[in-house]
């Protein structure tokens, strides 16, 4: 029988149109792509949350998985950094929510009971601090006037969109087929962000000023020389109906997996293991990796690399890869993302400024402020301290669906507002993540701090500690913090970044298939890597 390559979204509802219910749901039980004839060893390279989506369920169907993590920790580019005890204050390094609708995460997150909190996206008691003046978010009008602008964000947004051709249902499916026979499909894909804000410009549906509002409030101003593709996925079909978060943090999703791995015979977990070299011999594929007692080998049926892109392009595949989708590995961009946690003895932005939840935006060095969640329940309409909603599209998520996206909060415990806290300090993207990156370790801490301390008078005896995490400083992912295609590169490298080896397209039959968030159109987000893992879990299944 001949080997069988599923990809990421064989198995979605494509009679409907593209949205997150359909394009990201679960396959369901995946013994319907499981042979019955005899168990696979199989290794899986990587120990984020790719890797041990692909290592649990080829080990739920009993085949004898072994995952290699290169450092001493589980998850990737999930990273919850705990000040203190596991029920002390903490925030999100990396991945920090989950949009409603992304079915795969949704999938185990409820398999695993974890518990699922609204992620606080829109708050009007937040802060707009450009050009060293301040708002609150619910006077956004102000600040617009203040770039000379007078438009809500949303209007702003759809005029940009305007400006490409409207596409059908079938087009838009067809960036994950990998179809591009579709004239507006193409146009989206060709051309950049700046390139339509310009065109929106010049047919005078907007103004410069306009745009410097909108780019500065939502940091679209960083994301200029994504495709317009691209763009549009991130603004329609990840985001359209708000986002939750893991009570206790992010850290448990990822802990869960490793727990449910650790009580089965069926697999080996090995940290501090970098894997160097895949060799395919005779039916088989060597994996070469190292650890503290020496360099060993170990032979498997198959083999998961779950890696992103350049750590791919690292490792020494024989025979290689071809030449195409060694080119795709190497060249595809990675997003630059920093941020920075900050520990706080009282939580000044609850006790003093009222604010539970949501972000703080800025022109400082800092980019975003984000405030924890956990003490955040929305306002009625019996408080009377309760906001005007008019800035319900402040943010320009569209479309927004007002059950999912209250825009008052208040405290759900005054004695937690009293307390410590952490906050996200900065999160900040492209280039602007560059330019902090570039400082050293203490440069960074004293630019936090003051960004912190000019959105928040009062917070300067209550910082106590600050962390950092700039995502382009480690190997892994290596360059940035996502992939993130820019004009031209979703149709050049996207069919091919995660094609199996030997191509199967060629007669060959697969020993090694990919996964990770660069596979699909889902960067940046856990569905991503787990949509992309669960693909080459069940492409290892079908195997003959």
């Amino acid at each position: 029988m001949a080997a069988t390559w599923i990809r990421p979204y064989d198995w979605c509802d494509r009679s409907e149109g593209m949205a997150a219910r359909t394009a990201f749901a679960h396959p369901g039980d995946m013994q319907r792509f499981d042979r019955p004839e005899g168990r696979k060893k199989v290794g899986v390279v990587g120990g984020g949350v790719a890797g041990l989506t692909a290592a649990y369920e080829l080990s739920q169907l009993s085949h004898q998985v072994t995952v290699f993590e290169s450092t001493d920790r589980w998850g990737g580019r999930i990273w919850t950094e705990r000040f203190g005890e596991a029920d002390g204050p903490y925030a999100e390094l990396g991945a920090m929510r989950i949009p409603y609708g992304h079915g795969c995460v949704d999938h185990y997150v409820s398999k695993f009971g974890l518990t699922r909190r609204h992620f606080v996206s829109k708050n009007n008691a937040t802060l707009l601090r450009f050009r060293q003046t301040s708002w609150r978010r619910a006077n956004w009008k102000a600040a617009a006037e203040h770039f000379g602008s007078h438009l809500a964000p949303g209007p702003i947004l759809e005029a940009v969109a305007a400006t490409t051709s409207p596409l059908s249902s079938r087009a838009l499916w067809g960036q994950v087929t990998h179809d591009w026979n579709f004239p507006a499909l193409c146009q989206r894909e060709e051309r950049s962000l700046a390139q339509v804000v310009n065109d929106a410009i010049r047919n005078q549906w907007i103004t410069a000023e306009d745009w410097a509002w909108v780019g500065a409030l939502n940091g679209f101003r960083w994301l200029e020389d994504a495709s317009v593709l691209f763009w549009e996925n991130v603004a329609t079909l990840i985001d359209p109906h708000g986002k939750y978060e893991i009570a206790g943090g992010m850290s448990r999703f990822v802990d869960e997996f490793v727990r449910q791995l650790t009580s089965t015979s069926k697999v080996t977990l090995r940290l501090h293991s970098p894997v160097s070299a895949l060799t395919m011999r005779d039916g088989a594929v060597t994996v070469h990796w190292q650890d503290t007692a020496g360099v060993h080998e170990e032979q498997f049926d198959y083999v998961v690399v779950a890696l992103p892109a350049p750590c791919v392009a690292r490792l020494d595949i024989r025979p290689p890869l071809s030449s195409d989708q060694e080119d795709a590995l190497r060249a595809v961009h990675y997003f630059p993302i920093a941020k920075s946690a900050v520990l706080c003895s009282v939580r000044f932005w609850e006790r003093d400024d009222r604010i539970f939840g949501g972000s703080t935006a800025t022109d400082l060095p800092n980019q975003q402020v984000w405030y924890p969640n956990d003490n955040a329940v929305p306002m009625t309409d019996d408080d009377s301290d309760h906001l005007s909603p008019t800035s319900r599209s402040v943010t320009g998520n569209l479309p927004i669906d007002p059950a999912f996206e209250p825009t008052d909060w208040k405290a759900a415990s005054e004695d937690v507002a009293n307390g410590p806290g952490a906050i996200t300090g900065g999160y900040m993207w492209g280039t602007n993540a560059l330019r902090f990156g570039s400082l050293d370790e203490t440069q960074r801490s004293a630019t936090i701090h003051d960004c912190v301390i000019q959105i928040h008078p009062n917070a300067d005896s209550h910082i106590q500690r600050i962390v950092h995490r700039v995502w382009g400083d480690w190997p892994s992912p290596g360059g940035g913090g996502f992939a993130y295609f820019r004009p031209t590169e979703q149709r050049k490298y996207g069919g091919i970044l995660c094609r199996p080896h030997p191509d199967p397209s060629r007669g060959a039959h697969p020993r090694v298939f990919f996964a990770g968030e660069h596979d699909g159109v889902a960067q940046g987000w856990i569905q991503g890597a787990v949509q992309s893992a669960l693909a080459a879990a069940a492409s290892v299944m079908s195997q003959p």
